[in-house]
């Protein structure tokens, strides 16, 4: 558990890659289950500290060979481990850099891509991945993996790639982002599966930050006002999110009056008036989100685009509308 701090600690003046074998033989060796996992959870702080040459002639061989699922209707015995390397895995492209990470690490990648148990845990943590192949070698190398399972019909793994839209968006730009990814972001906003949906919304502000206001016209509020109409068999759904939506689109885009002017007009006045009074209550969470976020830096646009909407909602009949409003207003 604690190998690699002792190791660095009572060696100081040793090279860290000398330990290698020891922690290779705690990792794949040790009769201990307990023993072997500890170790793979510290896969990513040990090989921070190792070269990229002992990574790749040490590290990666054992890597492999961990990498191999159990044979059909077998359990393997180091599936624990297995599950920790693949969680720390993507951490060696810092070491290993673009080469490395596009000759050697990305074969490994495959290999746990492959696996049902543990393609999620790899997709969730592809950020020093993207960060070492850079915008182009990210498209060329690791994008064709990922749209393979943009609709895998395991909800932790679309989670797992609508979780990182961002990082691929801050490394590939808003062109190869616009080609290879947006429909991946929309198709988020209105899976089947709520945490999948709410980490789509989420997204929206980053995205929104990074690529500016014309693009939230053009690519995000067109989804938003189809939302809010609640039409088809996820109308309540649609609604929902679409309200979600308009809390991190007037963060991202405060100031711009006519995104703003959208977002009031046609998502939060109807839904306000909503029949269901759910959508009522979230429409009044929405406003008293962005009102204490936007509070202290963008108080004139509190007052003038948010606050008279509150207003209106604090004479709702329903408790929890008005409970939200007074908390916004109080503000």
């Amino acid at each position: 558990q604690h190998f690699v701090t002792l190791a660095a600690a009572m060696n100081p003046a040793r090279p860290i890659r000398e330990q290698a074998g020891p922690y290779l033989q705690l990792l794949v060796h040790d009769p201990d289950l307990d023993v072997r996992t500890a170790a793979s959870k510290n896969l990513a702080d040990f090989c921070s500290r190792l070269d990229a040459a002992t990574v790749q002639t040490q590290m990666l061989p054992v890597l492999h060979e961990l990498s191999q699922p159990a044979p059909a209707g077998e359990m393997s015995p180091n599936q624990a481990v297995r599950e920790h390397v693949a969680e720390n895995v993507c951490a060696l492209a810092a070491v290993l850099g673009r080469e490395g990470t596009t000759n050697d690490l990305m074969r490994l990648l495959k290999l746990f891509l492959a696996d049902d148990e543990l393609k999620a845990k790899v997709l969730a943590t592809v950020d020093p991945v993207v960060e070492a192949l850079g915008g182009e070698g990210t498209h060329s190398v690791l994008l064709p993996e990922v749209l393979s399972m943009k609709d895998d019909p395991l909800w932790r793994v679309r989670l797992s790639i609508v979780q990182t839209l961002p990082v691929y968006a801050k490394h590939m730009g808003m062109d190869l982002f616009d080609d290879k990814l947006k429909q991946v972001q929309l198709a988020g906003l209105s899976d089947s599966v709520s945490r999948i949906r709410e980490q789509a919304v989420t997204n929206l502000e980053s995205l929104a930050k990074l690529f500016g206001d014309s693009w939230i016209s053009t690519h995000v509020l067109p989804w938003v006002l189809e939302a809010a109409k609640g039409s088809g068999p996820f109308a309540y759904q649609g609604r929902i999110s679409a309200l979600d939506a308009v809390e991190h689109l007037l963060v991202a885009s405060a100031g711009n009056k006519q995104v703003s002017e959208v977002l009031m007009q046609k998502v939060v006045e109807p839904l306000s008036r909503d029949r269901v009074a759910n959508v009522r209550i979230s429409a009044a969470s929405a406003l008293r989100n962005a009102t204490k976020r936007l509070a202290s830096e963008e108080r004139g646009f509190v007052n003038d685009v948010i606050r008279p909407h509150l207003q209106t909602m604090v004479q709702d009949t329903e408790p929890d509308v008005k409970l939200y409003a007074e908390a916004g207003l109080g503000m």
